[in-house]
């Protein structure tokens, strides 16, 4: 079996996701910081006529510099979680790359909280994004984590 992923770019760390939880890549999004809001998902931004959260993956990686508000990413990825909606902004987006089943395995290089698994590129080893983990860490403080 093979898994279709995008790997994403924010300053110097990369990540990737499953294609086929993302729903589209847009343009830079102007967010609005959400007072009380959790660290990682410091606010939302406009989507499909709607406000959904954004999920600034700057905040749960120690030495990147988090969103400012109104700061702006050049890409952004919106993606499904179960029945919710979600927006990951990024410097960078790959094509879709085809992975077999042997190249991921459990985190071990990265101590990136909301993966449970890793991508061995062959030039590069990189966490595999699960946004479900969010669910997880309901009412955990994620900076540093």
């Amino acid at each position: 079996m093979s898994h279709s992923l995008l790997v994403i770019r924010v300053q110097t760390f990369e990540v990737a996701i499953e294609a086929g939880l993302v729903r589209e890549i847009v343009g830079a999004r102007t967010w609005v910081p959400v007072p009380g809001a959790r660290v990682e998902l410091p606010g939302v931004v406009a989507w499909g006529g709607r406000a959904v959260a954004m999920l600034d993956i700057a905040r749960v990686v120690p030495g990147l510099r988090p969103l400012a508000p109104g700061e702006q990413r050049p890409r952004a990825l919106i993606v499904d979680v179960h029945d919710s909606v979600l927006a990951v902004p990024s410097d960078w987006v790959s094509e879709v790359r085809v992975v077999a089943d042997d190249k991921l395995g459990p985190r071990a290089v990265h101590e990136f909280a909301l993966a449970r698994a890793e991508v061995d590129f062959g030039d590069a080893v990189v966490p595999l994004l699960d946004p479900r983990l969010l669910l997880d860490r309901s009412g955990d403080d994620a900076a540093g984590a």
